[in-house]
């Protein structure tokens, strides 16, 4: 099975097809940092979806009678919907077999455990694999459009009161913004940021052009670099810069 969209046509029953359809454009929406791929598959048996944080953490099968997920980690998961079946010693289903019985809410709640699991599991070994800096905020909109439109990152997860963005040509440069309590005051002030980027000259004329708040005019520093500073819209002190020796 060489594509997802050959699976789905030829695997998928008709009528289940908005099931995985409605996954996938959740994946999409709020968990872009999955990778999505084909695992095994021979001539005479056919391979299936799989969907990778560090591992593969979801398998997706079709039945006669619907959809099946399959979670890696399902043994450890909460379950207040008390959905997941299976005997395994590690992994558990959820079998959807009527679109109407499809819920985001209930997958996005599974998959979140899915990711924590992966990311403690990867933890335990001595590579550190990302660094993501997170970042408070009261207003997630602005952010976004201070994120994507700006700085042109990617947005990888949007949770609502979560949102990471990655560099659309290096995925593991990310950065979080999460809702801040609105019982406790926004204070960003001590936090400084550092991207390097490509052409500082270009940057630095975009800031202008976007009105960003430039706290640090664009300077040549001795130790060989030539960077500006501003302010993100949440107080976080950025520094943009790039080497120039």
């Amino acid at each position: 099975m060489k594509t997802i969209n050959q699976f789905i046509a030829d695997k998928i029953k008709e009528e289940y097809h908005p099931i995985f359809t409605q996954f996938r454009d959740l994946i999409n929406a709020k968990f872009s940092l999955l990778k999505e791929e084909m695992r095994g598959g021979t001539e005479k048996y056919y391979g299936i979806p799989v969907y990778r944080y560090n591992r593969i953490i979801i398998s997706v099968s079709p039945t006669l009678k619907g959809i099946t997920f399959s979670f890696t980690d399902g043994k450890k998961f909460k379950d207040k919907y008390k959905l997941l079946e299976g005997v395994g010693n590690k992994s558990l289903n959820l079998r959807i077999s009527d679109s109407k019985d499809y819920k985001d809410e209930i997958l996005e709640y599974y998959i979140i455990q899915a990711i924590e699991l992966d990311s403690k599991k990867t933890k335990m070994k001595t590579s550190i694999l990302r660094i993501v800096p997170n970042v408070y905020s009261n207003n997630m909109e602005v952010s976004k459009k201070f994120y994507t439109k700006f700085l042109d990152m990617k947005l990888v997860m949007d949770m609502e009161w979560l949102l990471t963005f990655a560099s659309k040509e290096n995925p593991k440069a990310q950065i979080s913004i999460f809702q801040n309590d609105k019982n406790k005051p926004l204070d960003n002030k001590a936090i400084f940021l550092s991207m390097e980027v490509s052409d500082i000259d270009q940057w630095y004329e975009r800031a202008k052009a976007q009105n960003i708040e430039i706290v640090y005019p664009i300077t040549t520093e001795p130790w060989g670099v030539k960077r500006f500073f501003i302010k993100e819209p949440n107080g976080a002190t950025i520094n943009l810069l790039s080497h120039c020796m």
